[in-house]
């Protein structure tokens, strides 16, 4: 092996603990400080050369872990085996190419990072992995090489990780319970979830591109056009209460609240109070229990006084024989969550097995709360492990 050859080179460079003279290859791109460390797969027949660029993988990027493998189905089998982040594959391999790897990968996920860092490059070799869908077609080379290789790496993983986390927020928005829109700088909808179209009785694709007075009525119009942007133009920032108009023309109170966005337009959040202005002698317990978005229940000492939906989706009983039933019905470790609760004071979280309708059982993660000391009332809150 030549002083030249580029597994020597990063080798030596990793044993003597420091960076090639004069090369900072210390990635520019972070991960983030709450992504949590991101798994690598590499592949690649050669020993010498899998060790070597996971041992600088991991040593030039902090929030990196390797796991390597010398074969592609060595590779696909750890792909079934645990979540990996990025792929870093050789191209010649015996059995399986890293071409035929990369199709095989995007068999299984089409979106995975996979970098193609191989020492036979060629034109024809480059376009048949653009069009399998590789991330990246890198040749291997000295320690320049192997710099870029983690720049590109973490580039990816960071993509990969945004735009996960945009889908999670973008399912959370559309998940709410509670209306969110986007309004442009003309006041016309860009952007609203379900929620917030089914509030005022109209699908989603009916009101995108209307203005917000179609769903308001003339007096508030009129208020909000002299005292209600304004405000939101100075403050950036505005919330109260309003009345809403739907379809039908029915009117509802409800709660708005409105933000300017740094790129223009502005998002709002409505809730429908309908229920919290028609119901005034609701106790504080259960108002939480019907507010609650997983399954809630209260219980007074054995009596189980109150339930929302979801707990009863949970149970599989209907309101009125899950309240004829005793707390014990559904089960003993229930019922050992619920005394741990009394007996300490504090809330108690445990996964329990509730016994539901005809026999059946869910498994579900459950929070015990004391809500009344003196009456003996806890809010049982569960939603499906």
């Amino acid at each position: 092996m030549s002083p030249q050859d580029p597994v020597e080179e990063v080798s030596r460079t990793d044993q003597e603990g420091g960076h090639t003279p004069g090369l900072d290859v210390r990635p520019t791109v972070g991960l983030g400080d709450d992504a949590g460390p991101a798994t690598v797969l590499v592949v690649d027949d050669d020993p010498g050369m899998v060790d070597a660029t996971a041992a600088f993988l991991e040593r030039e990027a902090d929030e990196i872990v390797t796991v390597t493998a010398t074969s592609a189905s060595d590779g696909l089998a750890i792909l079934e085996s645990r979540d990996v982040h990025c792929i870093v594959s050789d191209f010649d391999m015996p059995e399986m190419d890293g071409l035929s790897f990369l199709a095989a990968v995007r068999r299984r996920d089409d979106s995975l990072p996979f970098v193609l860092f191989t020492g036979k490059g060629s034109e024809e070799i480059a376009s048949t992995a653009i069009s399998e869908g590789v991330s990246d077609y890198l040749q291997k080379g000295g320690p320049d090489q192997f710099a870029l290789l983690v720049t590109r790496v973490q580039t990816l993983v960071d993509k990969r990780q945004t735009e996960a986390a945009l889908r999670l927020r973008v399912q959370a928005i559309e998940a709410a319970r509670e209306g969110i829109a986007v309004l442009d700088d003309d006041g016309r909808y860009i952007y609203m979830n379900e929620a917030y179209a089914a509030m005022h009785g109209y699908d989603v694709p009916e009101l995108i591109g209307e203005t917000w007075e179609v769903l308001s009525t003339d007096e508030e119009v009129e208020v909000f056009s002299s005292e209600i942007m304004p405000q939101l133009a100075e403050s950036g920032d505005w919330r109260g209460s309003v009345t809403g108009v739907r379809r039908d023309g029915s009117r509802f109170p409800k709660d708005l609240s409105m933000a300017h966005m740094a790129g223009g337009g502005h998002v709002c959040v409505i809730s429908d109070m309908t229920d919290y202005v028609a119901v005034s002698e609701e106790t504080v317990a259960e108002r939480v229990l019907q507010a609650h978005e997983m399954g809630a229940m209260l219980a007074e000492g054995d009596a189980i006084t109150g339930a929302n939906n979801e707990f009863l989706t949970l149970v599989r009983h209907s309101r009125e024989t899950l309240l004829s039933l005793p707390l014990s019905a559904l089960g003993d470790e229930l019922v050992a969550l619920v005394d741990r609760a009394r007996e300490t004071g504090h809330t108690q979280d445990a996964p329990v097995t509730l016994q539901a309708e005809s026999g059946t059982t869910t498994a579900v993660e459950c929070r015990v709360e004391v809500v009344d000391p003196e009456k003996d009332i806890v809010a049982v809150l569960a939603y499906r492990a």
